[in-house]
Protein backbone atom coordinates (compact mmCIF):
# COMPACT_ATOMS: atom_id res chain seq x y z
CA UNK A 1 0.00 0.00 0.00
CA UNK A 2 1.69 3.69 -1.04
CA UNK A 3 0.02 6.37 -0.23
CA UNK A 4 -0.29 7.68 -4.16
CA UNK A 5 -2.75 4.75 -4.35
CA UNK A 6 -5.21 5.68 -1.98
CA UNK A 7 -8.20 7.82 -1.20
CA UNK A 8 -7.36 8.93 1.75
CA UNK A 9 -4.10 9.22 3.26
CA UNK A 10 -2.34 10.81 6.07
CA UNK A 11 -1.33 13.82 4.53
CA UNK A 12 -4.18 14.51 2.55
CA UNK A 13 -5.85 14.48 6.67
CA UNK A 14 -3.18 16.63 7.62
CA UNK A 15 -4.13 18.87 4.97
CA UNK A 16 -7.62 19.35 6.26
CA UNK A 17 -6.54 19.75 9.44
CA UNK A 18 -4.38 22.61 8.39
CA UNK A 19 -7.79 23.91 6.54
CA UNK A 20 -9.69 24.07 9.96
CA UNK A 21 -6.60 25.29 11.67
CA UNK A 22 -6.16 22.23 14.25
CA UNK A 23 -2.90 20.82 13.25
CA UNK A 24 -0.34 21.63 15.63
CA UNK A 25 2.45 22.91 14.23
CA UNK A 26 4.28 24.25 17.36
CA UNK A 27 4.50 21.17 18.77
CA UNK A 28 8.01 20.04 19.47
CA UNK A 29 8.78 16.51 18.15
CA UNK A 30 9.56 13.70 19.98
CA UNK A 31 12.48 11.47 19.23
CA UNK A 32 10.71 8.36 21.04
CA UNK A 33 6.51 7.36 21.03
CA UNK A 34 5.84 4.63 23.65
CA UNK A 35 2.54 3.26 22.82
CA UNK A 36 0.68 2.00 25.98
CA UNK A 37 -2.58 -0.42 24.88
CA UNK A 38 -4.08 -0.79 28.69
CA UNK A 39 -5.62 2.29 30.48
CA UNK A 40 -4.15 0.80 34.06
CA UNK A 41 -0.61 1.34 32.66
CA UNK A 42 -1.05 4.70 30.89
CA UNK A 43 -2.33 5.67 34.00
CA UNK A 44 0.68 4.45 36.17
CA UNK A 45 3.36 6.16 33.95
CA UNK A 46 1.52 9.41 33.67
CA UNK A 47 0.84 9.51 37.05
CA UNK A 48 4.58 10.00 37.87
CA UNK A 49 5.74 12.78 35.82
CA UNK A 50 4.18 16.38 34.79
CA UNK A 51 2.86 16.37 31.36
CA UNK A 52 0.37 17.59 29.29
CA UNK A 53 -2.02 16.29 26.59
CA UNK A 54 -1.76 16.66 22.53
CA UNK A 55 -4.29 18.67 20.71
CA UNK A 56 -6.22 17.42 17.41
CA UNK A 57 -4.64 14.43 15.88
CA UNK A 58 -2.37 14.34 19.19
CA UNK A 59 -5.28 14.12 21.46
CA UNK A 60 -4.01 10.65 22.63
CA UNK A 61 -0.73 11.90 23.55
CA UNK A 62 1.37 12.68 26.46
CA UNK A 63 3.62 15.22 26.53
CA UNK A 64 6.70 15.87 29.38
CA UNK A 65 8.79 19.55 28.72
CA UNK A 66 12.21 18.39 30.06
CA UNK A 67 11.98 14.51 28.26
CA UNK A 68 12.60 13.96 24.26
CA UNK A 69 9.81 10.93 25.00
CA UNK A 70 6.30 11.46 24.40
CA UNK A 71 3.74 8.19 25.51
CA UNK A 72 0.92 7.41 23.36
CA UNK A 73 -2.61 5.27 24.40
CA UNK A 74 -6.08 5.09 25.15
CA UNK A 75 -6.60 4.39 21.33
CA UNK A 76 -8.19 1.20 21.79
CA UNK A 77 -5.79 -2.43 20.99
CA UNK A 78 -5.72 -4.80 17.94
CA UNK A 79 -3.58 -3.63 14.95
CA UNK A 80 -6.52 -1.38 13.16
CA UNK A 81 -6.64 1.13 16.09
CA UNK A 82 -2.59 1.50 15.97
CA UNK A 83 -2.46 1.44 12.53
CA UNK A 84 -4.43 5.15 12.25
CA UNK A 85 -2.24 6.19 15.49
CA UNK A 86 1.01 5.40 13.93
CA UNK A 87 0.55 6.33 10.08
CA UNK A 88 -0.50 9.47 11.47
CA UNK A 89 2.37 9.98 14.04
CA UNK A 90 4.97 9.13 10.89
CA UNK A 91 3.73 12.01 8.73
CA UNK A 92 3.53 14.28 11.27
CA UNK A 93 7.94 13.22 11.53
CA UNK A 94 8.11 10.61 14.44
CA UNK A 95 11.09 7.97 13.49
CA UNK A 96 11.11 5.52 16.42
CA UNK A 97 8.60 3.73 18.37
CA UNK A 98 8.70 1.32 21.17
CA UNK A 99 5.42 -0.51 22.52
CA UNK A 100 4.76 -2.27 25.70
CA UNK A 101 1.42 -4.62 26.06
CA UNK A 102 0.30 -8.34 26.42
CA UNK A 103 0.41 -11.36 24.95
CA UNK A 104 -0.18 -15.10 24.74
CA UNK A 105 2.33 -17.72 24.94
CA UNK A 106 2.40 -20.45 22.71
CA UNK A 107 4.47 -22.59 23.90
CA UNK A 108 5.19 -23.88 27.61
CA UNK A 109 8.50 -23.19 27.79
CA UNK A 110 7.52 -19.35 28.04
CA UNK A 111 6.00 -18.69 31.53
CA UNK A 112 3.06 -16.46 31.98
CA UNK A 113 4.28 -13.04 33.26
CA UNK A 114 7.19 -12.96 31.80
CA UNK A 115 8.89 -10.04 29.44
CA UNK A 116 9.39 -10.64 25.88
CA UNK A 117 10.31 -8.85 23.42
CA UNK A 118 9.36 -9.68 19.65
CA UNK A 119 12.46 -10.26 17.41
CA UNK A 120 10.27 -11.33 14.45
CA UNK A 121 7.12 -11.32 14.00
CA UNK A 122 4.51 -13.12 11.44
CA UNK A 123 0.90 -11.64 10.41
CA UNK A 124 -1.84 -14.44 9.39
CA UNK A 125 -4.72 -11.58 8.64
CA UNK A 126 -5.56 -8.51 8.85
CA UNK A 127 -3.55 -4.81 8.48
CA UNK A 128 -0.60 -6.17 8.01
CA UNK A 129 -1.00 -8.06 4.56
CA UNK A 130 -2.29 -4.38 3.48
CA UNK A 131 1.84 -3.36 4.02
CA UNK A 132 3.50 -6.53 3.12
CA UNK A 133 3.78 -9.86 2.37
CA UNK A 134 4.49 -11.38 6.29
CA UNK A 135 5.12 -15.29 5.26
CA UNK A 136 8.77 -15.03 5.69
CA UNK A 137 8.32 -12.72 8.94
CA UNK A 138 10.01 -9.36 10.03
CA UNK A 139 13.13 -8.72 12.54
CA UNK A 140 13.39 -6.11 14.73
CA UNK A 141 14.72 -2.96 13.79
CA UNK A 142 18.78 -3.62 14.07
CA UNK A 143 19.91 -0.70 15.82
CA UNK A 144 17.23 -0.76 17.93
CA UNK A 145 17.69 -4.17 18.93
CA UNK A 146 21.25 -3.53 19.87
CA UNK A 147 19.97 -0.40 21.71
CA UNK A 148 17.79 -2.83 24.39
CA UNK A 149 20.62 -5.18 24.74
CA UNK A 150 23.16 -2.54 25.76
CA UNK A 151 20.36 -0.87 27.98
CA UNK A 152 18.70 -4.15 29.69
CA UNK A 153 22.46 -5.75 30.22
CA UNK A 154 22.87 -1.97 32.14
CA UNK A 155 19.21 -2.62 33.91
CA UNK A 156 19.79 -6.26 35.02
CA UNK A 157 16.47 -6.77 32.86
CA UNK A 158 16.77 -8.95 30.50
CA UNK A 159 13.49 -9.36 28.10
CA UNK A 160 13.47 -12.54 26.54
CA UNK A 161 13.49 -12.63 22.18
CA UNK A 162 10.68 -14.09 20.87
CA UNK A 163 9.16 -15.16 17.32
CA UNK A 164 5.26 -13.23 17.66
CA UNK A 165 2.12 -14.17 15.55
CA UNK A 166 0.27 -11.63 15.23
CA UNK A 167 -4.00 -11.07 14.83
CA UNK A 168 -6.76 -8.65 14.26
CA UNK A 169 -8.80 -11.17 15.76
CA UNK A 170 -9.51 -10.98 19.46
CA UNK A 171 -12.02 -13.74 20.10
CA UNK A 172 -11.84 -17.08 16.71
CA UNK A 173 -8.24 -18.16 17.30
CA UNK A 174 -8.57 -22.61 16.72
CA UNK A 175 -7.10 -25.09 18.14
CA UNK A 176 -6.04 -25.19 14.45
CA UNK A 177 -5.17 -22.03 13.73
CA UNK A 178 -2.99 -22.87 17.08
CA UNK A 179 -1.29 -25.80 15.95
CA UNK A 180 -0.39 -23.27 12.83
CA UNK A 181 1.23 -20.62 14.65
CA UNK A 182 3.15 -22.82 16.66
CA UNK A 183 4.56 -25.35 13.32
CA UNK A 184 6.26 -21.63 11.84
CA UNK A 185 7.85 -22.00 15.55
CA UNK A 186 5.59 -18.76 16.68
CA UNK A 187 5.97 -18.51 20.37
CA UNK A 188 3.67 -15.79 21.48
CA UNK A 189 0.32 -14.62 20.33
CA UNK A 190 -0.73 -11.02 19.99
CA UNK A 191 -3.02 -8.62 17.81
CA UNK A 192 -0.53 -5.56 16.62
CA UNK A 193 2.85 -6.53 16.63
CA UNK A 194 2.55 -7.99 12.90
CA UNK A 195 1.03 -4.34 11.65
CA UNK A 196 3.57 -2.11 13.92
CA UNK A 197 6.63 -3.95 12.30
CA UNK A 198 5.30 -3.92 8.83
CA UNK A 199 4.17 -0.18 8.67
CA UNK A 200 7.13 1.21 10.17
CA UNK A 201 9.11 -1.42 7.63
CA UNK A 202 7.40 0.36 4.89
CA UNK A 203 7.59 4.33 6.04
CA UNK A 204 11.09 3.29 7.02
CA UNK A 205 10.85 4.16 10.74
CA UNK A 206 12.09 2.14 13.42
CA UNK A 207 9.57 -0.33 15.71
CA UNK A 208 10.12 -2.71 19.10
CA UNK A 209 7.47 -4.54 20.90
CA UNK A 210 7.62 -5.52 24.06
CA UNK A 211 4.76 -8.06 25.80
CA UNK A 212 4.21 -9.49 29.43
CA UNK A 213 3.16 -13.05 28.99
CA UNK A 214 -0.65 -12.48 30.20
CA UNK A 215 -2.28 -15.78 29.14
CA UNK A 216 -1.40 -19.08 27.96
CA UNK A 217 -2.64 -21.62 24.63
CA UNK A 218 0.09 -23.76 25.00
CA UNK A 219 -2.23 -26.55 25.76
CA UNK A 220 -5.76 -27.39 24.75
CA UNK A 221 -7.51 -24.65 26.62
CA UNK A 222 -6.84 -21.33 27.31
CA UNK A 223 -5.91 -20.64 30.47
CA UNK A 224 -6.69 -16.71 31.34
CA UNK A 225 -4.51 -13.78 32.90
CA UNK A 226 -4.86 -10.88 31.19
CA UNK A 227 -6.36 -8.86 33.66
CA UNK A 228 -5.14 -10.27 36.73
CA UNK A 229 -3.19 -8.72 39.36
CA UNK A 230 0.03 -10.37 38.67
CA UNK A 231 -0.40 -9.35 35.06
CA UNK A 232 -1.37 -5.96 36.05
CA UNK A 233 1.78 -5.67 38.26
CA UNK A 234 4.55 -7.11 35.92
CA UNK A 235 2.78 -4.30 33.21
CA UNK A 236 3.50 -1.17 35.26
CA UNK A 237 6.99 -2.83 35.89
CA UNK A 238 7.77 -3.37 31.92
CA UNK A 239 6.23 -0.16 31.45
CA UNK A 240 8.75 1.49 33.64
CA UNK A 241 11.31 -0.47 32.15
CA UNK A 242 9.98 0.88 28.86
CA UNK A 243 10.01 4.18 29.62
CA UNK A 244 13.15 4.55 30.71
CA UNK A 245 14.77 2.59 27.71
CA UNK A 246 12.74 5.56 25.39
CA UNK A 247 14.64 7.73 27.48
CA UNK A 248 17.63 6.25 27.10
CA UNK A 249 17.78 6.01 23.42
CA UNK A 250 16.13 9.40 22.14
Amino acid sequence: MDYQDVLLSPHQYFDYLKQKGDFPSSQKLPKTVLIVYQKAVLSHLLNQYPHYKGKSFLSKMSFFDTLPVAVCGGFGIGAPALAIKLEELIAWGVKRFVSIGTACVLTSEIPVHSLVVAQKVLGVDGVSRHYGDLKAGIEVDLGLKQLLSSYAMKEGVFPRPVTAMSTDLFFGTTRRDVDDFQSRQAEVLDMESAAFYAIAKKREVEALSLFVTSDSLATDEWTPGFDSEATGAELKKAADFAFRFCIECS
